[in-house]
């Protein structure tokens, strides 16, 4: 009986003690988050406010993790503990902690952007995705003030854009009309279209009395033309080698060049299209002139006609 007694009294203490010690970690971590926040040091007074909420919720904890988040401009989540607070002070029946979280419910909606979605054309299956998380953009959405991105994605296609939004703004994200993917060949670069240069007969020369000045004319410009089609062909190479070098550099930042994140990955696309047009059109035209300029410089060398012999002959 003694050895019963002795243990039935005995058997709740570790259990109290346990609960006691949670208690006093939690009175403890509260006083350091409440001295942090007063520091505003945001991050280390959340994390302290939380330990405290883990081992012995209580609303005056969750008021200060919604201020800590408002500290942190997570106005989004800062409204979630202020709610959570309303809710436990009201079934608690402490009136004063009810009627501060809403103030501060008050406050933030007045502050916290609203978004709103809209599909120029919904296809079937559209999935929308805000910062990664998938959403309805049926209605309104409550995000933080900042940078958000917004992406759209159906069967065939997806589309990526950004958006800012400042305190208390509201504004409707017009998505335009998913297009269907259009091929890109070379790695991203959307080469210019081939320009088709049609090789006609050349008529025979006529041969004059005297071929003499006109033998001598087209070999400078023959020279002239094929120096001047080397040097083009040159120019031509070097924006290849340029739009080779500037599409592996765009490709590295946006691997799609449709769906780029920022304007600036966009114009790395851009230039590097723009290189390869150039190189193509040197090309063409150096191309042009290598061979224009060897006909007029083979011409030039051809042994006169029997034509222009005999006329050379009647001359003198």
């Amino acid at each position: 009986m003694v050895i019963w007694g002795v243990g039935g009294v005995a058997a709740p203490r570790p259990c109290f003690a346990a609960g006691r010690a949670d208690e006093l970690a939690a009175e403890s971590a509260y006083q350091e988050g409440k001295r942090l926040l007063s520091a505003k040091d945001f991050p280390r007074a959340l994390d302290a406010l939380g330990r405290s909420q883990k081992l012995d919720p209580a609303v005056g904890t969750l008021l200060l993790i919604g201020e800590c988040y408002e500290g942190l401009g997570r106005l989004v989540d800062a409204r979630v503990a202020f709610t959570r607070a309303r809710d436990e002070a009201r079934a608690s029946k402490k009136p004063k902690s009810e009627r501060r979280a809403s103030e501060r419910i008050e406050s933030l909606d007045a502050r916290i952007p609203e978004l709103r979605i809209a599909l120029v054309d919904p296809s079937e299956g559209a999935v929308v995705s805000l910062d990664g998380a998938r959403v309805d953009p049926a209605g309104a959405l409550s995000v933080d003030a900042g940078d958000h991105t917004v992406e759209v994605t159906d069967r065939e296609t997806s589309w990526k854009g950004s958006v800012r939004l400042a305190e208390g703004e509201r504004r409707t994200f017009d998505i335009p009309r998913l297009a269907k993917p259009v091929p890109v060949e070379s790695g991203g670069v959307v080469p210019p279209p081939l320009v088709s240069v049609p090789v006609k007969a050349m008529p025979a020369p006529a041969v004059p009395i005297e071929p003499a000045p006109a033998r001598s004319l087209r070999g400078p410009l023959g020279l002239g033309a094929t120096g001047l089609g080397a040097f083009a062909l040159g120019i031509g190479i070097g924006f290849g080698a340029s739009a080779l070098g500037q599409k592996s550099a765009a490709a590295d930042q946006c691997p799609d060049r449709f769906a780029c994140r920022t304007q600036s990955d966009a114009d790395r696309w851009t230039r590097a299209a723009d290189a390869g047009s150039l190189s193509t059109a040197f090309v063409v035209a150096g191309v042009i002139l290598v061979v224009g300029g060897g006909i007029l410089w083979l011409t030039s060398s051809a042994p006169p006609t029997r034509q222009s012999r005999l006329g050379f002959g009647s001359t003198f």
